[in-house]
């Protein structure tokens, strides 16, 4: 907690003043929003919007977003079906109840942090109305609710996943965290910690994948997944060396070697940055993977372990926001009381990245 408090302290007055601001028209939330009313409006196997979108925008109340070479909607298809039931509102009215739900789930994301943490299957009230407070008010936090993004939503399924996991109930595990991952892509490396460790929550975390992805399939027809995909590395390559990309390793590179409207690289060499990218992802994820199989079945150990791979989902997430450090909670609620040094170096480097000037 004095690690959180010190972070938002250290970030002065701008934080609070873009999330004010910010959260009446969450821009992020704009792309998800649009993306929904165009499959409402115009049927079932309708694409999501290119680069006519802020032109639609501006006819439905929508603010205009920044276009580079990434198509105007990003996120996985299947994301696009907690966004549907809230078209009927408008923009501004979703952007509210989409403030409310965020908000909801920080709360939840508190109380299991704070039972992590002490050990307590019912924490004191008072205990997670302080975390709640110092969550509220933290960088992060505040850029997550100024953009409208996802961040706080993954990092609360993903605690739900471990608190079902460590109560013995894996099929309940894998569904949480199977959820996370249809929302965005990279929770699905969850899914090697879970084949290596824990078969049942493995099979449930596909489950839920599939069929989410297949309730997409049905809502929205094949076309809004073609894009997708085509539309990933495209996405990644535009905002790569964006100055909120700090909390990824690809986006490091990005800024070092490869030159852009943000970043004036050390030296220009973008096969070297997508060379060091990859190298240091494959060396993580084979430690992370060999320790797993190697590692006791114990509690203790999966514990380690699990933050360890929740650790990588922040890390090689290659645009990893300054919101996406919210998911790095929960390794660090994990490793706080028993944390050999360089995982909570780790963890900490993530937790308290430069915020956003907004």
């Amino acid at each position: 907690m004095l690690c959180l408090a010190a972070a938002w302290l250290s970030a002065g007055s701008e934080p609070f003043v873009g999330a004010l601001a910010g959260a009446r028209e969450p821009i992020d939330f704009a792309r998800d929003y649009l993306a929904a009313h165009v499959r409402v409006h115009r049927g079932r196997g309708a694409a999501p919007i290119d680069a006519s979108g802020n032109a639609y925008a501006a006819a439905i109340g929508v603010p205009p977003v920044v276009m580079l070479a990434a198509p105007y909607y990003v996120h996985p298809p299947a994301a696009q079906l907690l966004v549907l039931p809230l078209v009927p509102l408008g923009f501004r009215g979703a952007a509210l109840v989409w403030l409310a739900l965020s908000l909801v789930a920080l709360g939840g994301l508190a109380l299991m942090l704070v039972a992590v943490v002490t050990g307590e299957q019912r924490p004191r009230p008072l205990q997670v109305a302080v975390a709640f407070g110092l969550l509220v008010l933290w960088p992060p936090v505040l850029h997550n609710l100024a953009k409208g993004q996802w961040s706080i939503f993954l990092a609360t399924l993903v605690a739900a996943g471990w608190r079902a996991l460590d109560r013995g109930r894996p099929r309940t595990a894998g569904a949480w965290l199977g959820l996370a991952a249809s929302l965005k892509a990279t929770p699905l490396l969850l899914l090697g910690y879970l084949i290596l460790r824990h078969r049942r929550a493995a099979g449930a975390m596909a489950a839920m994948v599939l069929a989410a992805g297949l309730a997409s399939l049905a809502v929205s027809g094949v076309e809004p997944w073609r894009v997708w995909l085509a539309a990933a590395a495209p996405n990644v390559l535009a905002w790569q060396t964006w100055l909120v990309n700090t909390a990824s390793v690809n986006g490091l590179f990005a800024r070092l070697f490869t030159s852009s409207a943000f970043a004036r690289p050390l030296l220009d060499a973008p096969l070297l940055a997508r060379v060091l990218t990859v190298t240091v992802a494959a060396a993580l994820l084979a430690v992370a993977s060999l320790s797993s199989w190697r590692a006791a079945r114990s509690p203790t150990e999966d514990r380690r372990l699990f933050a360890t791979w929740t650790t990588l989902v922040v890390v090689l997430n290659p645009l990893g926001w300054t919101h996406t450090a919210i998911i790095a909670l929960v390794p660090l609620a994990l490793l706080v009381d028993r944390a050999p040094p360089w995982a909570l170096v780790t963890t900490l480097v993530a937790l308290t990245v430069p915020h956003e000037t907004l």
